[in-house]
């Protein structure tokens, strides 16, 4: 659950797939800007990383249910952050911190291309594709925006904010790697 809305695991009927749903809060907002999550991830999915090897989450449709948008995408397992609490916040091997940061990397390199700041990059938003396997994927691109068509002043969570944000100037996807440094 979250400000946006909630977020629940859901079958389809038909493929038997085992799938997450976004419940977008029935409010033009929230709507609106979950439309932009909707068109970002259709670009990446669709053109910066059609074989889905960059380790961003795949869309797999959106429709409207009692006035509610609703973005179905592949489900995945546990969070970062509720891994390091499972581990007592222990932290990871270094071996295991590089797997990750490669990946995250790897999925910062498809935003850059494609002129696309997360605008939200935390523990909370890299999950394990698979419990107890080092595959991850990043999600929530829900404060996304495009480098050009920077909308919002007030983002980033504020463990994660970059300087930029906190002075309120300009920015561009060097937020991000802030965030991963954080």
């Amino acid at each position: 659950q979250g400000t946006f809305g909630q977020v629940v695991k859901c079958q389809n009927l038909y493929t038997k797939e085992l799938v997450a749903v976004k419940v977008i809060k029935n409010q033009p907002a929230y709507y609106n800007q979950s439309m932009m999550e909707v068109t970002v991830l259709e670009m990446i999915n669709n053109k910066y990383d059609r074989d889905d090897t960059r380790h961003v989450v795949r869309l797999r449709d959106t429709f409207v249910f009692r006035n509610h948008l609703c973005i179905v995408v592949e489900l995945l397992s546990v969070n970062l952050y509720e891994l390091i609490k499972q581990n007592q916040y222990r932290g990871f091997s270094l071996k295991l911190c590089r797997i990750f940061l490669a990946q995250v990397l790897d999925a910062m390199c498809v935003l850059k291309e494609a002129r696309i700041v997360h605008c939200d990059l935390k523990p909370e938003n890299i999950l394990l594709k698979q419990q107890h396997k080092s595959g991850i994927k990043v999600i929530d691109f829900g404060s996304s925006c495009f480098e050009e068509e920077r909308v919002y002043t007030y983002i980033q969570s504020r463990f994660y904010r970059a300087p930029e944000i906190i002075l309120g100037i300009s920015y561009t996807s060097a937020i991000d790697m802030w965030s991963l440094g954080c």
